[in-house]
């Protein structure tokens, strides 16, 4: 047996290693049922339809269009086909190294740094919670934190705080928030 006898012999094998795996362009995604499926095109413009996601226990996320999908070929089959992993280049926050973050398409997100953790809307309100304590800030710099001393205002007028969101108490009369309800220590900086 030659060297050509063992290559016509294994290529069968190399050609399922290599076609064990790819990337997909997702297209639309079906959440109906109890496992999430992708439709997408696939390397060299194959056409991927109703390729059932496992996501991380715990997890779930529904792809946009236009995302990139790793797929894996069970047996090097392209009948038989798998989404792993879903990546999403425009939306991918930057992180320092080790930070972890859950974000979506539209600029939400809860980060885990050295910092603490920081969770952000679409407007930038955030809060942070951290052994310093917990800061909420809006977008436009104002902000309350809350750590051992009490409650202290980052910016802004203290007086424009409104702790008082609900209605007086319907028995009593008295005030939601305030003394009464245990906010005691109010200082604005």
């Amino acid at each position: 047996m030659d060297l050509q006898d063992v290559m016509r012999l294994i290529e069968p094998v190399i050609n399922r290693v290599q076609t064990m795996f790819g990337l997909m362009e997702v297209i639309v995604v079906n959440n109906l049922g109890l496992l999430q499926k992708i439709t997408g095109t696939g390397m060299g413009g194959d056409s991927l339809t109703e390729v059932p996601y496992y996501q991380n226990y715990g997890f779930e996320s529904s792809p946009l269009p236009g995302t990139e999908a790793v797929v894996g070929f069970l047996g090097g089959q392209p009948n038989n086909g798998m989404v792993s992993v879903v990546y999403d280049k425009i939306a991918r926050p930057l992180l320092l190294p080790g930070g972890v973050s859950v974000y979506d398409a539209l600029g939400n997100s809860m980060t885990l740094t050295p910092a603490g953790i920081i969770i952000k809307d679409t407007t930038l309100n955030s809060i942070t919670i951290n052994p310093a304590g917990i800061q909420m800030t809006s977008n436009t710099g104002a902000g309350i934190l809350l750590d051992a001393t009490g409650v202290t205002f980052i910016s802004g007028d203290g007086f424009l705080w409104k702790p008082n969101i609900l209605p007086n108490c319907l028995f009593n009369g008295a005030p939601h928030g305030g003394p009464l309800a245990g906010i005691t220590r109010l200082k604005a900086i």
